[in-house]
């Protein structure tokens, strides 16, 4: 919503489209992340070793992002028609 209530109406398809690319590309980028994390800190024979610091590394990127999510929303936006649009506001 931070994202695409500061977009024009007439860019909405697209912006959506780079928005649905944006979230599937850093989801799979902490997937990685996660996963190279629990690699290096795994024991050879025994799973379980690498879990602890994979979800350490796991809540230090959701604070990260927090972070920057509350730093880049800023106050409401009221949206912008473009000529000839009309839309409804709940």
């Amino acid at each position: 919503m931070a994202i695409m209530r500061r977009i024009p109406v007439q860019h909405a398809g697209a912006a959506s489209g780079l928005l649905q690319m944006d979230q599937q590309l850093v989801g799979a980028l902490g997937i990685a992340v996660m996963t190279s994390i629990y690699a290096l800190t795994a024991v050879p024979g025994n799973y379980v070793s690498g879990l602890p610091a994979a979800f350490v590394g796991g809540a230090a990127l959701a604070g990260v992002a927090a972070f920057i999510a509350w730093r880049c929303v800023r106050d409401p936006v009221v949206p912008v028609a473009a000529p000839g649009v009309a839309f409804m506001l709940d």
